[in-house]
């Protein structure tokens, strides 16, 4: 949303000098700077749940930029070419002499300057009692919590409010306003209260967030006159909101649910809008459809190679190993460093005349159930540095025909003859030299079903159905892609009848309902369903709900115990022992509760 200039009258200074005061060899875990981060985020959190959006101000900015001015309705702080009505000064340890003058001058303009907390006992970072003096000549107020948003509550523009008048404390919002009107923006974080929490490395993962907002009312736009409008930004569509006048503002009646958002303009002008509400509708039946599909997949399906026997010089080891863990290895023998997040990247590293290298075998060994038909191909980095084997018959790695994924990721293709039932062997051969960019996972590409059983792997014959349920255990372990579910639906409802496909509970990245060939709306966010009526336009449909895929499940990390871990980097494919997971942690994918027709009608 880039239309207009952000609007917010609060300006925070920020206790960033503070934080400066304790820089020194562990001073993250100095109390005195933990105690300055959680009341900073605290504080934060306090007015953003009450609604009373803000910027930080720098302090060395402010030197720079800040002035007091008089304005058309009052006093205000500028900052360059930002204005506010208000200045909150936070828990901070010193100030700078120059931001005192600007509040001493801000607040004899008739400005609101409140101190929250104590006010601090340094200036410039010498001891001194001005900042006392100045909080004192200046509004007072609780370091977070209800009593400061009480205190800075005259510069709240926007009120948002649940069914019990209390502000909807996990929904927060953007205001923005041009001549023309004014636009915001809310969104539903759905964080419970509980959920809260003051420490910024542990936030909620987005599929704990649970809450919802069935009635809010939104209160603000001031000095607009035009009724104002919901933008849909999923169809475009735009819509008179259910809305109100309310001295001088409007009431804005609406809901969020879980993980939404809305959109709203009020245009400055007044005048009558040439925009419908939004129809509102009841179910009046329900149609499941099948537990059972025919399917399509969007490319081929995958087997993960990351596990080979192997040989290091001339030494064997024929259990087989993690490939990130070979590659350690590997490094070792040639007393070169492991590749990490603080390496140097290989394209960056100074080439030797002579690099050391050492020649390595991998040996990667699956099962077939059956034999693959059409194309095949192995996906492999840097092809041209390998001698590849399958089964004793050698593959060209001049004949790489285009890319899988990634351009890094070249297609290698593969005879489906050299395949044979039973237990198979893919053999590369390399000598790794010191300026190498490491070894990585390869992919055996195709048309055929993998499967998993501990750390063995087997490919049978393809999938083309799907029972409702997770479909990593029907032949997709590692599979990246969309799939479409198909089903056929027949044209039952009446002339004022909408037909709404629901989607109750899948694992994917979003859904896309397609119905005679045309995109009929995406699934990404509640309520998860799409009105397909205007595209049953056959007495038989052919609906199809596609799956859209990650590549989660093929790139990994496969082998750390947690199976959504919080942040994935370097480290969470190189598990220690103790986060080490030996199978594949796969996450689930698909649809996982059987789709439904709704039939709705007007209320």
């Amino acid at each position: 949303m880039t239309r207009g200039a952000e609007v917010r009258d609060l300006l925070v200074i920020h206790p960033i000098e503070s934080a400066w005061l304790h820089c020194r060899a562990g001073w993250e875990e100095e109390e005195a700077v933990k105690r300055l981060n959680a009341s900073l985020v605290t504080m934060r959190d306090t007015l953003l749940s009450a609604h009373i959006d803000f910027d930080y101000g720098e302090e060395e900015v402010l030197g720079r930029h800040g002035r007091v001015r008089m304005g058309k309705t009052g006093p205000e702080f500028l900052v360059n070419k930002a204005r506010y009505t208000a200045v909150l000064v936070p828990q901070m340890e010193t100030i700078r002499n120059s931001t005192l003058a600007l509040l001493r001058a801000f607040r004899k303009a008739g400005g609101l300057v409140v101190f929250a907390g104590k006010p601090p006992e340094l200036v410039d970072a010498v001891a001194s009692d001005e900042a006392a003096l100045c909080a004192a000549a200046c509004a007072m107020a609780p370091a977070n919590g209800p009593g400061l948003a009480a205190a800075v509550k005259p510069a709240q523009r926007i009120s948002i409010a649940d069914k019990e008048g209390k502000e909807a404390a996990a929904v927060l919002y953007l205001l923005r306003e041009d001549a023309d009107a004014q636009y915001l923006f809310i969104c539903n974080t759905s964080l419970s209260q509980g959920q809260m929490d003051p420490d910024v490395y542990e936030e909620v993962m987005t599929r704990d967030r649970k809450e919802r907002y069935p009635g809010l009312v939104v209160k603000g736009f001031a000095g607009c006159q035009g009724h104002p409008l919901e933008l849909d930004p999923d169809t475009g569509a735009v819509y008179a909101a259910d809305a109100e006048p309310a001295r001088g503002e409007w009431k804005i009646f609406t809901n969020l649910p879980m993980l939404g958002s809305r959109l709203f303009i009020a245009p400055k002008k007044p005048g009558k809008t040439a925009y419908q509400p939004r129809e509102q509708v009841r179910i009046i039946r329900t149609q499941p459809l099948p537990e059972s599909y025919q399917v399509q997949l969007s490319e081929c399906n995958c087997l993960v190679l990351d596990r080979p026997a192997y040989t290091i010089g001339k030494k064997s080891f024929p259990a087989p190993e993690e490939i990130l863990r070979i590659d350690k290895k590997v490094r070792d023998a040639l007393g070169i460093r492991h590749r990490g997040g603080a390496m140097k990247q290989p394209w960056a590293q100074e080439k030797p005349a002579r690099p050391r290298s050492v020649p390595i075998v991998l040996d990667y060994e699956f099962e077939a159930h059956a034999l693959p038909g059409g194309d095949l191909f192995l996906a492999i980095e840097r092809p041209e540095k390998f001698a590849i084997q399958i089964n004793g018959t050698t593959l060209d790695t001049d004949a790489e025909c285009g890319w899988w994924v990634d351009l890094s990721l070249r297609k290698i293709p593969i005879d489906p003859g050299c395949v044979r039932l039973g237990k198979n062997c893919i053999t590369l051969r390399l000598d790794y030299e010191e300026t190498f960019s490491g070894l990585e996972i390869v992919y055996l590409l195709g048309n055929f079903s993998a499967q998993i059983s501990g750390t063995a792997l087997s490919l049978g014959a393809p999938v083309s159905a799907l029972n409702i349920g997770d479909w990593t255990a029907q032949g997709l372990a590692f599979y990246s892609g969309s799939v479409s579910y198909c089903a056929k639906v027949s044209r039952n409802f009446g002339p004022d009848e909408r037909v709404v496909a629901a989607i109750p509970d899948y694992r994917g990245v979003a859904v896309r309902v397609i119905v005679n060939g045309k995109p009929a709306g995406l699934v990404a966010w509640e309520p998860h369903s799409v009105d397909i009526t205007d595209f049953l336009d056959a007495e038989i449909n052919d609906v199809r709900i596609e799956v859209v895929g990650h590549r989660r499940n093929s790139h990994g990390p496969h082998h750390h115990k947690e199976k959504w871990p919080k942040w994935t980097g370097p480290s969470e494919y190189q598990a220690t022992d103790e986060d080490w997971f030996e199978g594949y942690n796969l996450v689930p994918c698909g649809l996982m509760q059987a789709p439904e027709l709704r039939i709705c009608g007007k209320e």
